[in-house]
């Protein structure tokens, strides 16, 4: 095998592992979201509460209600945020660390706050209710 050949089948070798690495680690990440399903049901969104154990965040998908939510633990209790971008009501997606815009560029921390713009507002908050066995998010 001539030293090209060589260096170009290398090279190709070592691509092919950093990309599956690169997955692996993205599908890591992804595995430790908690995504939960829900309904509307008296303009309360339910979430049981053995749901959230082990988690101190998740995204709820709400049929038909047009955003998906989080509900966050917080020192003083459960918030929950709508994932639209407060600067141009685009989807939020979150990295395990912020919620981002893929549209413009903002981010926001699990709290809601602006980390970096062009949206100049934290994230729409909705109160959170302890109904014993589980959270009851109220839009």
């Amino acid at each position: 095998m001539h030293r090209r050949q060589f260096l170009k089948k290398s090279c190709t070798l070592c691509l092919a592992i950093g990309g599956v690495a690169a997955v692996a680690t993205l599908l890591d990440g992804c595995s430790n979201m908690l995504v939960i399903q829900s309904a509307v049901a008296e303009r309360k969104i339910p979430v049981l509460k053995s749901q959230m154990t082990g988690h101190t965040i998740a995204i709820i998908r709400v049929k038909g209600y047009g955003a998906d939510l989080a509900l966050v633990q917080e020192t003083a209790g459960m918030t929950a945020f709508v994932l639209q971008c407060t600067h141009a009501e685009y989807p939020l997606v979150f990295d395990g660390n912020r919620f981002i815009c893929n549209q413009h560029g903002s981010n926001f921390t699990k709290h809601g706050e602006v980390i970096n713009g062009p949206a100049r507002f934290p994230l729409n908050r909705l109160k959170v209710e302890d109904a014993g066995d589980s959270y009851q998010i109220l839009i």
